[in-house]
C-alpha cells in the first residue's frame, strides 16, 4: 500500500526553478496572457480556494485519480503549507498566468499544464521567485490532476510518481552568451547550462529568438534539432557530460532547448529525445 502510494501521490513540494527538466512545451509570455479558458479558470479557482483555506472546495476540483492518491486529509494538510509560505512571500494573492504547455514523459503519458506567477513578483530573472503549477490530464478535461509549488521556502523532494518528475532548484552555467551559424543563419544563445535536480542532470541550450511568442510545437522542434545537433557536432555534449559527473548527478539523454522572447520573461521551451537528434 505504501509502494503504491508512492508511485501515485501527485503533490511535490518543490524549490524555484529556472528550467523545467521535462518535456515542457510553452507559448506564453509575461506581458501577453493568452485569453481564458475553462482550464485557466478551473486553475485560478483552485489556486484561490487554497489561499482562503477552502481546501474542501479545491479538492473538489481534483481528478478522481488524484483524490484517491491524495485524501482530503492529506492534502489540506498540503495546501495548508503551500498557503502559509506564499503568504510569506508577501506577494498577496493576486496572481497571472505565466505559461501553458504540454509534458510528455517516456512512458507516453501527456499532461497539460498551466504555470501561474504572482502578480506582484517583479524578479528580474528569466524566471519569476515563485510560481505554481497546476496540471490537468489533457487540454479537454476540468478536473484537476495536480498541484506543484514553485517556491524558494519549499524544499526539493525526490520525485516518485510518474506524473510530474522532477524539477531544478539548481543551474550550473557551462558557457555564457555567443553566436552560432547554424544552416546559414545566426542563433544567438544566451547560455549553456546544466539544470540540476536530486540525481540527474539536464543539458540545456537557451536561445534569443523573436518567434518565441507564436512558435507552434511542430516549429519549435524544427529549429531545436539542428541546435542540438550544431551543440553535438561542436563538443559541447562532454562538456556537459564532465559537469554533470563533477556535480554528481547523472546526465539526462534528452536536451532541452529554451526559446527566449526579447524583452520578456515567456518563451517556447522543448526537450529533444536522443532518436531525434542522432
Amino acid at each position: 500500500m505504501k509502494t503504491q502510494h508512492k508511485r501515485s501521490c501527485l503533490i511535490k513540494s518543490v524549490t524555484i526553478y529556472r528550467w523545467i527538466l521535462l518535456l515542457f512545451f510553452l507559448n506564453v509570455t509575461a506581458n501577453a496572457q493568452p485569453k481564458a479558458d475553462p482550464q485557466d479558470q478551473v486553475a485560478r479557482t483552485f489556486i484561490a480556494a487554497v489561499f482562503n483555506g477552502d481546501y474542501k472546495q479545491a479538492w473538489d476540483l481534483f481528478d478522481p485519480e488524484a483524490q484517491k492518491a491524495t485524501p482530503l486529509e492529506q492534502f489540506s494538510q498540503v495546501a495548508k503549507k503551500i498557503d502559509s509560505v506564499a503568504k510569506g512571500l508577501g506577494f498577496g494573492q493576486e496572481i497571472m498566468e505565466f505559461m501553458r504547455g504540454f509534458r510528455t514523459y517516456q512512458t507516453g503519458q501527456t499532461i497539460w499544464v498551466y504555470t501561474y506567477k504572482f502578480k506582484a513578483d517583479v524578479s528580474k530573472g528569466m524566471m519569476p521567485s515563485a510560481m505554481i503549477d497546476i496540471a490537468f490530464k489533457d487540454k479537454q478535461t476540468t478536473l484537476v490532476y495536480g498541484i506543484i509549488p514553485k517556491f524558494p521556502a519549499l524544499s526539493q523532494s525526490r520525485p516518485t510518481s510518474n506524473y510530474i518528475s522532477t524539477y531544478s532548484g539548481k543551474e550550473i552555467t557551462l558557457e555564457n552568451e555567443q553566436k552560432w551559424q547554424i544552416e546559414g543563419k545566426a542563433v544567438n544563445v544566451n547560455e549553456l547550462a546544466l539544470v540540476l535536480d536530486n540525481t540527474n542532470a539536464l543539458f540545456a541550450i537557451k536561445v534569443w529568438d523573436e518567434e518565441a511568442k507564436g512558435i507552434t510545437q511542430q516549429r519549435a522542434k524544427e529549429k531545436a534539432i539542428p541546435i542540438v545537433k550544431y551543440a553535438i557536432a561542436n563538443g559541447y555534449l562532454p562538456k556537459a557530460e564532465q559537469g554533470a559527473s563533477q556535480a554528481k548527478r547523472k546526465l539526462s539523454e534528452g536536451i532541452g532547448v529554451a526559446f527566449i522572447q526579447p524583452g520578456t520573461q515567456g518563451g517556447y521551451r522543448i526537450i529533444i529525445a536522443p532518436a531525434e537528434y542522432k
